[in-house]
């Protein structure tokens, strides 16, 4: 249990009911009225409306060949992916997202997981995921926070797509080192064994959206779908919160 709650904060050590509690806060509508990137009332949203012009909603839920399925096109084959927004230095984004991973703000995380499923089964040309696939978080990273951000994200999307969740699929090798640290040139030369698939069954023959918070190299997603295409999965699909620009 979390030790306090407050307006969509946790504080304290946070056990293995967090998603009890976090969606028991969402239903209560404990959701941030206060743009989370300037401060300014933002209607029920994430940013005012000066911030989210300045966000960069991206088009790629009407492009097909996007920015984010083209910077992944030399690393690994997909039917199809997404970003909801740009992810720049000092922009929006970057608050959102240092919100959502380091101040426990995790409402954050669902709340644009909605919003990415909303235009997702909006989509007439893609054929939709048959299981949602969160990339796992380093174990410490977990530990320390309580919470996978990937998860969150995920269980928004899986509120209204009705496609079900499976984190018992992929995992973070033991003796692999977190990235968060790394420059970009280290994350560029990862190795492919970083993720391990446990549940061969449970992925096989199935359409995935693997989904995560940020790409910015495209390491993290790459081990990823190594792993899962190693077992005989029919497409991967890749769905992220925001696409970092260099």
């Amino acid at each position: 249990m979390f030790t306090s709650y407050t307006n969509g904060h946790y504080h304290g050590v946070a056990k293995k009911n967090y998603f009890k509690r976090a969606l028991g806060a969402l239903s209560a509508g404990a959701l941030p009225q206060k743009c989370v990137a300037c401060g300014q009332e933002s209607f029920g949203g994430v940013f005012c409306l000066t911030c989210k012009v300045l966000a960069g909603e991206t088009d790629h839920f009407s492009v097909e060949r996007n920015e984010t399925l083209s910077r992944m096109t030399l690393r690994c084959e997909l039917e199809f992916a997404a970003a909801l927004g740009i992810f720049t230095k000092g922009g929006p984004y970057q608050s959102l997202l240092h919100k959502l991973k380091y101040r426990g703000v995790f409402t954050l995380g669902f709340k644009e997981g909605r919003r990415f499923g909303i235009k997702y089964m909006q989509m007439s040309t893609i054929p939709k995921a048959d299981i949602i696939i969160p990339i796992p978080s380093h174990w410490r990273r977990k530990l320390k926070r309580g919470y996978n951000q990937a998860e969150i994200f995920a269980k928004g999307i899986e509120r209204e797509t009705k496609i079900p969740i499976r984190t018992d699929v992929l995992r973070t090798r033991l003796g692999i080192v977190s990235q968060t640290t790394k420059k970009r040139e280290e994350r560029m030369n990862r190795t492919y064994d970083r993720f391990l698939c446990v549940n061969p069954k449970g992925v096989a023959k199935k359409r995935v959206l693997l989904v995560d918070d940020v790409l910015t190299t495209g390491a993290t997603a790459e081990a990823a779908i190594t792993a899962l295409n190693m077992k005989a999965i029919k497409k991967i699909q890749l769905g992220l919160l925001a696409l970092a620009m260099n």
